[in-house]
């Protein structure tokens, strides 16, 4: 799992000029992706993006991959838990992490990244509305 800044020129029509981000994650097995647009990186929709991920795809998730990023883990940083590492704990999911530095190591999803960059974030949308919808049919294909 990880996530993705959505380019900002590809999106003509963005008057308070926001981030957007894509959140994506691969099934290891299945290689079923699950992707949504969101409006920014942080950990209150990290742990939003983890509840809704055992609907989408249709089984029980057991682990989850992510980088080390503030969206996703405390680990090393504070004594508390953020919310999304909360939130696994709350459905049963085991959380682990990449080691710093290490991209390849969560490499399904960070290729999945550059293949969205060259497919579909090389087009122009006229706002984020036009976005998600192209970003839904693109998904479901």
């Amino acid at each position: 799992m990880d996530i993705k800044y959505v380019p900002q020129e590809c999106i003509k029509e963005n008057p308070q000029g926001m981030r957007y981000c894509q959140f994506t994650a691969i099934d290891e097995y299945s290689r079923e992706c699950v992707m949504s647009i969101i409006d920014e990186k942080s950990v209150t929709n990290t742990g939003e993006f983890l509840v809704t991920l055992e609907a989408c795809m249709g089984f029980k998730v057991i682990t989850v991959q992510t980088d080390n990023g503030r969206e996703f883990t405390n680990r090393g940083k504070k004594e508390r838990l953020c919310q999304f590492d909360i939130a696994a704990q709350r459905l049963g999911i085991i959380h682990k992490t990449i080691r710093p530095f290490s991209p390849w190591q969560n490499g399904k999803v960070e290729r999945s990244h550059r293949v969205d960059g060259e497919r579909f974030y090389r087009r122009s949308f006229d706002n984020i509305e036009e976005l998600r919808k192209v970003h839904r049919r693109y998904t479901s294909r």
